[in-house]
């Protein structure tokens, strides 16, 4: 294959545009293929995640099965029935609808603020998903969230204090105002 000129001193090389969109193409697939597999529920860590994709005949790195994870929005969740599993983005945002129905603050124990921070302290494995939530709806004065099995670190923005970020918590956690411990 030669080469196209778009004017004098641009010219592409028709190969190569050849293989930037196979591996476009390639890359489409496997993130497919890595959707598909997630979507079934029970996909608990990225070397069996890499085996069920050498399996169905991809040849890839863990290091990029990683990026692939990150790009696609996938996050890792317990899950009473599975154990700790790799979830979508869609997964984690119909966990927001549960908070919406109050279900979720059932599974904080205490809230406890800090100086700069806020404490969740969240029955066992639940700390993740109460996590992904509040980051998901990227709350104003909320910098992000560090999460445990049981407890959720929660890194308030500058000038924030606790009467705005408990407002905003209980907006998508209903009833999280309840467990505010006064100590």
């Amino acid at each position: 294959m030669g080469n196209i000129c778009i004017s004098r001193k641009k010219c592409i090389n028709l190969q190569e545009i050849c293989i930037f969109i196979q591996k476009m193409s390639e890359k489409s697939t496997r993130q497919a293929v890595i959707r598909q597999l997630i979507s079934g529920g029970d996909v608990q860590n990225q070397e069996d995640l890499l085996g069920m994709m050498q399996e169905r005949g991809f040849a890839l790195t863990q290091a990029t099965l990683s990026r692939d994870l990150k790009e696609l929005g996938v996050a890792k969740v317990h899950d009473p029935l599975h154990g700790y599993c790799y979830r979508l983005q869609d997964s984690i945002r119909s966990a927001a609808g549960a908070l919406a129905s109050g279900h979720f603050s059932e599974g904080i124990k205490s809230v406890a603020f800090s100086s700069s921070f806020a404490v969740l302290k969240t029955h066992p494995g639940f700390a993740s998903a109460v996590a992904s939530v509040i980051d998901n709806h990227s709350l104003k004065c909320v910098m992000g969230t560090i999460a445990g099995d049981d407890t959720v670190l929660v890194i308030l923005s500058d000038g924030s204090g606790r009467d705005e970020v408990l407002a905003s918590l209980s907006d998508i956690i209903p009833g999280i105002g309840n467990k505010l411990n006064n100590n």
